[in-house]
């Protein structure tokens, strides 16, 4: 599943009852299904896009090398901590691999490189392209040609961060919205 809005906050800010069911009801999905979440932040355009992965399920990034044109893909995994993880590089160009100092026979070659967090630029030609969570998605579908995008795993918790004022009707309209998520996110892992 993915969802895309608006960072507001990194936390569940308080507005009485309702937001504390949602919370409670968030956490108990939480449980019974652990999700690692891939977060893609294009800090440009103050957008957030979350990408769910199943425990222990890897993604990948593939790009055209800017040098040599040929595919380059990258195959990551979240480990325990939340630190992404490279776990393989693969190209069918030698000159590539040569370019990333893989010297060995072969298109596929395993690394072993953990980081907090990814930033790509979304590539100027051809875009790179995200697969993970059973889907593939262009990243112009998170920014345009040349924005920065930072990638990072973050909790199994959906994030609400509403105003600090709110009408009822708003109040429902968040609670509404929230089982909605609930009930895809829990559609598209009975689906895989």
């Amino acid at each position: 599943m993915i969802t895309t809005g608006r960072r507001v906050g990194r936390c569940i800010s308080g507005c009485g009852a309702p937001a504390l069911a949602v919370a409670a009801a968030l956490a108990a999905a939480a449980a019974l299904n652990p999700v690692t979440v891939l977060e893609l932040e294009n800090g440009g355009r103050g957008e957030v896009t979350c990408v769910g992965l199943r425990q222990g399920e890897s993604f990948s990034v593939t790009s055209e090398h800017s040098m040599y044109d040929w595919p380059v893909t990258e195959e990551f995994m979240v480990d325990p901590e939340r630190r992404i993880v490279l776990k393989s590089v693969a190209s069918a160009s030698a000159a590539v691999r040569e370019y990333l100092g893989i010297s060995a026979a072969g298109e596929r070659h395993a690394v072993e490189r953990e980081m907090r967090e990814i930033v790509f630029r979304v590539a100027a030609g051809t875009p790179q392209r995200l697969q993970a969570g059973g889907l593939e998605r262009s990243f112009l579908e998170f920014g345009d040609h040349g924005d920065r995008l930072v990638m990072r795993a973050v909790r199994d918790t959906m994030i609400i961060a509403p105003p600090l004022v709110m009408e009822r009707a708003q109040i429902d309209e968040l609670i509404e919205k929230a089982w909605r998520c609930l009930d895809l996110t829990a559609r598209d892992l009975e689906s895989r």
